[in-house]
């Protein structure tokens, strides 16, 4: 009966060693979620911080900020061309008063019935004149030739 004993006793030991170390675990993995989810929630604190210092200063900002506002500007600008391009290959407008896209060629909102913009015809492309390459490479050829007359 004694190894039964023993052996009762060792897994019941092996048992609350493996529940403790689960337990260890997931309140590990419960803390470093609640420790990203504190990151996350920081950074979006910057970034409103960020957003709401650029929307109140208009006029200009601090010297100290004024390379990071230039590049949040100009990435803001980035972000705009890139989301017209999309729209121009998806063929949609976006409406200037709610948002809501429309089908490009239409001419007023289908959501709030506002008139929407009409984009410009591409204009063509000018082709390169191939008659006025030709000539500059005889000319250059012409200047040349003097030259080697008055070498000899």
């Amino acid at each position: 009966m004694g190894f039964f004993d023993e052996l009762g006793s060792t897994i019941s030991r092996a048992s609350s060693k493996a529940a403790k170390k689960t337990k260890e675990a997931a309140e590990r993995a419960r803390l470093n979620g609640e420790l990203q989810m504190e990151i996350e929630n920081q950074k979006k604190l910057y970034e409103e911080l960020g957003r709401l210092y650029m929307e109140t200063h208009p006029e200009g900002v601090d010297l100290d900020y004024v390379e990071l506002a230039n590049k949040i500007h100009a990435s803001s600008f980035h972000q705009n061309e890139l989301r017209e391009q999309i729209q121009d290959l998806r063929g949609v407008v976006v409406c200037p008063n709610c948002g809501a896209e429309s089908k490009e060629g239409t001419a007023f909102c289908s959501h709030c019935g506002s008139p929407l913009p009409v984009k410009p015809a591409p204009a063509p492309e000018p082709e390169a004149p191939v008659e006025e390459a030709a000539p500059a490479e005889p000319e250059a050829a012409a200047e040349e030739k003097p030259e080697e007359t008055d070498a000899e």
